[in-house]
């Protein structure tokens, strides 16, 4: 992949999951728009990272390829795919499309959702709607869309009794010094504190409030310390001779 600078001093770095594809064709035709309009792509054949944007449990169900671009130009790529698609876009391509049937309100809920749908998508759904003679007034869709964006990435409240649960699980396997154990609970309480989503324009925004990120802070402290606590137990004081973790193995099932 050919490498374009958004300026002449720096690469940027701050690359985040753009778009995620079923098929590698679809991947290659967004990557030669981006590309063409002098947007760094990586793409999951590359080291892209997707482990940042990943879950603690994982994501199996997710395409299979994905492309990353820096997030500052998230704005400029929805924008160049739009443009792209409403070049290549004949009379007869809107006629063929599902959305030939849709009805007023149903094209006028594309708009509003443009961020759950492609390029091409949203570009039929408005010119269908000029089409059949109705005014789109973009300013005020943008606007109702912008609002239903921050609504849906409001930081939420994180549920109390699963960080106590993973908190006193993880003390109390910290104190074993049963490193599997610790790994997990520090993984679900880490990601109450710095667990973040990306906005369609890549802007990151906080996964929980702060009054969740502070006690997911005080739980990976007391982690922490019961962990320093186990580790001293075992190799010097033996206040508390703990049982293996074998004895636990039916927890799992």
């Amino acid at each position: 992949m050919p490498t374009n600078l958004l300026d002449d001093h720096r690469v940027p770095t701050d690359f985040a999951v753009y778009q995620r594809f079923n098929r590698a064709e679809d991947l290659r035709a967004v990557v030669a728009v981006l590309q063409k309009s002098n947007i760094i792509v990586r793409t999951s054949g590359e080291e892209a990272g997707e482990w940042r944007e990943a879950t603690i449990i994982g994501s199996p169900l997710q395409p299979k390829f994905w492309i990353e671009i820096p997030s500052i130009q998230f704005e400029k790529a929805n924008y160049m795919l739009q443009e792209a698609a409403e070049e290549s876009l004949s009379e007869e391509d809107l006629d063929a499309h599902p959305f030939a049937d849709y009805s007023r309100k149903e094209l006028e809920d594309v708009l509003l959702e443009e961020t759950a749908w492609d390029a091409e998508a949203v570009v039929i759904a408005r010119r269908l709607l000029l089409r059949q003679g109705y005014d789109v007034d973009l300013g005020e869709i943008r606007r109702q869309s912008q609002e239903r964006v921050a609504r849906a990435y409001e930081p939420r409240s994180g549920t109390r009794w699963v960080m106590i649960l993973f908190a006193l699980y993880g003390g109390f396997a910290a104190m074993a010094v049963w490193i599997v154990s610790i790994l997990i609970s520090l993984g679900v309480l880490l990601y109450y504190v710095v667990g973040s989503r990306r906005d369609p324009k890549g802007v990151k925004h906080w996964a929980y409030d702060g009054t969740t990120r502070q006690l997911g802070r005080v739980a990976v402290g007391a982690v922490i310390a019961g962990l320093a606590f186990g580790v001293v137990n075992l190799f010097y004081l033996k206040l508390v001779q703990f049982p293996p973790i074998d004895v636990w193995y039916w927890l799992w099932f």
